[in-house]
């Protein structure tokens, strides 16, 4: 039973890292130090998707619930078929990749002043 919360606990931490990739990068308009957090999480999204790295958030989940090396990842069990069909995998993975580029474009602008960031007082 706490493994089992654990892993659900790892399942959410798992979320919130794929979400940060989509909006870390707006995120970092209104502090500007999350940028190298986010370029990491980017990267290591980059090498998840692309390089074919293996994830340790879903070897913990799988770690936790005593799962086979071969059952089904994160996006595959909890995402795919599940928030959406499976065949939009590459457009969505193209839409956050264009939030990226958005938001660090912004940060760009911001940095060179063409944008004026909102402070709060």
């Amino acid at each position: 039973m706490v493994r089992d919360l654990l892993a659900d606990g790892v399942v959410l931490l798992h979320f919130a890292f794929v979400v940060f990739i989509a909006v870390g990068g707006f995120i970092a308009w209104r502090w500007p130090r999350l940028v190298y957090l986010h370029l990491g999480a980017v990267a290591w999204g980059i090498g998840i998707v692309f390089l074919g790295f293996s994830c340790p958030l879903t070897w913990l989940e799988r770690a936790l619930r005593d799962e086979a090396a071969d059952t089904p990842g994160f996006i595959d069990r909890y995402v795919e078929g599940v928030l959406y069909p499976e065949e939009l995998t590459p457009f969505l993975r193209g839409l956050m990749a264009l939030a990226v580029v958005v938001s660090y474009a912004g940060l760009a602008a911001m940095h060179f002043g063409l944008l004026r960031r909102r402070v709060r007082s």
